[in-house]
């Protein structure tokens, strides 16, 4: 698979955007990439760190969920919840687990959000 890696990573780099036809050569390159990505993944899913970050969010998750919590503005929940769940890790795989649980935040506290503009938190 590292070997397919490699030749998309040259044709990338062989590509050149002020040639006519360049922008649809890159489309069909993106879309090779996102089939050996996910080729990749079928045959290992700890590729790239993402199992491992996705299950370390869970539990992350299933920790901050049992915090309680009654009642906390709603950017303090969605930064601590963003805190939380992302964690602090560096990969890109990292990365893409905060920004999810940044996005998580946004539509839920605009739903569960009290007249007072605190969301209420309770144990289910």
């Amino acid at each position: 698979m590292s070997g397919e890696w490699t030749r998309l990573s040259r044709r990338v780099s062989s590509c050149q955007p002020e040639r006519p036809g360049a922008l649809k050569k890159l489309d069909g390159i993106a879309a090779d990439h996102l089939d050996v990505l996910h080729r990749t993944m079928r045959e290992d899913p700890s590729a790239f760190g993402l199992y491992e970050a996705t299950r370390a969010a869970g539990d992350r998750l299933a920790a901050h969920l049992s915090i309680d919590a009654p009642h906390v503005g709603t950017a303090r929940f969605a930064a601590r919840f963003t805190q939380t769940v992302g964690g602090e890790g560096g990969t890109i795989a990292d990365a893409a687990v905060r920004r999810a649980a940044a996005a998580t935040t946004r539509r839920p506290c605009s739903r569960i959000a009290t007249a007072s503009g605190h969301v209420a938190l309770r144990d289910a």
